[in-house]
């Protein structure tokens, strides 16, 4: 054997070497990517998971937070409405009293009537308020 094919052998030896490193390095730094990847994708899906979860919470605060209030002007807005059908109803029984009853007693129904006119009036402007309180939410 000459000492040029010596040193052709051993370069062909040589790449051989050189390309077998290099796939078992190139396998173990894939292996080792994937590894990673699928160490972050979890990582990121953990921390995603937890975000929804606070953001899911806020908005069922927030949610409940509107409508306690809403209940609570509802509540109102029920009081003012029925003190009102209230005074409307007592107003057409005393109408319909005074036209059974003598003109003495009539004196004493009108009082009456002005009176829940007046409560009715003042109801209408709490109610106004109100519905433009609730209209504006």
């Amino acid at each position: 054997m000459t000492e040029e094919r010596f040193e052709e052998i051993l370069k062909r030896n040589n790449q051989f070497l050189i390309q077998e490193m290099d796939k078992r390095i190139d396998n173990k730094i894939e292996e080792k990517l994937k590894k990673n990847n699928q160490y972050l994708i979890q990582q990121m899906n953990e921390r995603m998971d937890k975000k929804f979860e606070d953001f899911e919470q806020k908005m069922n605060k927030k949610l409940e937070e509107t409508d306690r209030k809403l209940n609570g002007k509802l509540a109102i807005f029920e009081k003012e409405y029925g003190e009102k059908i209230s005074a409307i109803f007592d107003k057409i029984q005393l109408i319909d009293d005074i036209k059974k009853n003598t003109d003495y007693e009539n004196k004493k129904y009108f009082e009456r009537i002005e009176n829940h006119d007046d409560l009715l009036y003042s109801h209408e402007l709490r109610i106004s308020e109100l519905e433009d309180k609730v209209s504006s939410i």
